[in-house]
């Protein structure tokens, strides 16, 4: 049962997002989200490390590798930045495509 749980906390760190968002905003406190795809860390060295489950994660991504910590860097700038001060309650997804598919 550990696929339903991980899509239950993907969802409710969305919905608490948005929750948030909606509370805090109007005091100048913008609340978004990363949801990083399939990235290089010792919490998927398991998949890295089994030839078929890499195999079937990589022929999903479209960039064709797995991402590494510092592919998040631009969405964390971004949100750190002016630039994002109309952006509110949302989900950034970086994950070389993968959810495109």
């Amino acid at each position: 049962m550990q696929v339903p749980a991980y899509v239950a906390t993907k969802g409710a760190i969305a919905g608490v997002t948005r929750a948030l968002n909606n509370e805090w905003m109007q005091q100048g406190i913008n609340v978004n989200a990363l949801a990083p795809g399939y990235i290089e860390t010792e919490l998927t060295s398991g998949i890295r490390e089994d030839g078929e489950r890499e195999r079937a994660v990589l022929e999903r991504v479209p960039l064709g590798r797995w991402g590494v910590p510092e592919d998040l860097s631009g969405a964390v700038v971004h949100l750190a930045s002016a630039g994002s001060d109309f952006v509110g309650g949302e989900v950034y997804v970086v994950d070389g495509g993968f959810n495109a598919r």
